[in-house]
């Protein structure tokens, strides 16, 4: 009975040090830990994780975590100006940008295509120089390609040196959930090299025309455009883009700030080294293969909610001088749209994603169900779409109707 006594005085008195010393000890652990992760990631994370199961530290994990992903990958975020070459010119604007691939001698950088529109303008006027945190002096970069749709530009710098530039790593898209922390890292205002906290607010927001956009509530403002904004493990989940400020005429901070999402930034990295983009100069976009329309709750009310469908072709709230590829693959008037490339259908924006994601010439496979009156009969049928590719100045007049704040 003693023994048992000393042991659980022993073990309360512990837990009573350790709860008055906790953030002390986590301070110390921490400090060693984000040293860990610039040089030994993986052993970094094993110890933060055993120390979270340990000592139950979840809250100050989460806090470790962002210090550790701003300490870490700050050295891989670059300021992008746009200087004027002439006197009689004015300065042409200034963002950020972030490596997304070094080699042993030259680093890419991804940005907005706004940040560069001046010079992408006037290019005998102006000049875009690259400064990074770790060198003294300036990169003039060489543009790779851009992209206004999606709002993304890559530039290229030469190493002058043995420099690293460590390239980010986009993340898995699947893996982006609402509430999931997130640091961006930019020049908002003008202030270089700041960073801010928040998170994920909403995965897939329209924000612009073909494209579907993160909304982070993290501070995003003027000079923030084209930098990263990271996940907790560090990986990029998109590219600060613009702000919504209703009522301002200079745009400021609302809590809701947009990011080109990581799938589409993946996607035009990789078409800005296809022999097309070397051809044509621009990246195609999918024409919509054929317009929907929901079911109303009326419509659906008798099914069972297992059952249910939603969403069906509607031909008359298409435009009656387009050839949509759905009706030439064989779509028809009325048919309720059950499966887009195995994924079940439950709006239009089902659609809008794989319109945004697809590329002019790739298959959609739709699935639908057929309501065919010669035959008495409901019937599943499996439909390959060809996507064809929507007209560039009708898809840049879209683009340039759109309003944002920057």
């Amino acid at each position: 009975m003693g023994i048992l006594f000393i042991f659980f005085f022993i073990t309360f008195l512990t837990s009573v040090i350790a709860a008055n010393h906790n953030r002390e000890i986590q301070e110390y652990i921490s400090k060693h830990i984000s040293e860990l992760y610039i040089d030994k990631p993986e052993l970094a994370e094993s110890i933060a994780n055993f120390n979270n199961f340990v000592f139950n530290t979840d809250g100050f994990d989460k806090e470790a975590r962002i210090k550790n992903v701003i300490n870490t990958h700050f050295k891989s975020v670059v300021l992008v100006n746009v200087l004027s070459n002439t006197p009689s010119s004015t300065a042409g604007g200034r963002g950020t940008g972030f490596f997304v691939e070094e080699t042993d001698t030259y680093a890419t950088i991804m940005t907005n295509h706004h940040v560069i529109d001046t010079w992408i303008k006037n290019p005998d006027k102006f000049e875009i120089q690259i400064q990074t945190p770790t060198q003294r002096w300036p990169y003039k970069p060489e543009v790779i390609g851009y992209d206004p749709v999606s709002d993304l530009a890559l530039l290229k710098i030469t190493k002058l040196e043995d420099e690293s530039f460590p390239a980010l790593e986009f993340i898995d898209p699947k893996l982006i959930r609402e509430g999931d922390p997130v640091v961006v890292i930019g020049h908002g205002m003008g202030l270089a090299w700041s960073s801010t906290a928040g998170q994920v607010v909403y995965d897939g927001r329209g924000g612009r025309p073909y494209n579907l956009m993160v909304q982070v509530d993290a501070v995003i403002n003027q000079g923030n455009s084209g930098g990263p904004v990271f996940a907790m493990d560090g990986k990029v989940i998109g590219v600060a883009q613009s702000i919504y400020s209703p009522g301002r005429s200079v745009p400021g901070w609302d809590g809701v700030g947009l990011a080109v999402h990581a799938q589409h930034a993946k996607m035009i990295h990789s078409y800005f080294y296809t022999d097309a983009y070397a051809e044509e100069g621009y990246i195609p976009y999918s024409e919509y293969p054929f317009p929907v329309t929901n079911f109303t709750f009326e419509d659906v009310k008798d099914i069972p909610k297992e059952d249910r469908y939603y969403v069906y072709v509607d031909l008359e709230q298409g435009q009656q001088d387009i050839e949509y590829a759905g009706i030439t693959a064989g779509l028809k008037q009325g048919d309720i749209l059950l499966e887009l490339n195995g994924e079940r259908v439950y709006s239009g924006f089902n659609l809008l994603k794989h319109v945004i994601y697809s590329r002019p010439g790739d298959i959609l496979k739709a699935k639908v169900l057929r309501n065919d009156p010669a035959k008495f009969d409901k019937e599943e049928l499996e439909i390959d779409i060809i996507m064809e590719e929507i007209d560039y100045d009708v898809l840049m007049s879209y683009v340039n109707r759109s309003q944002g704040g920057r």
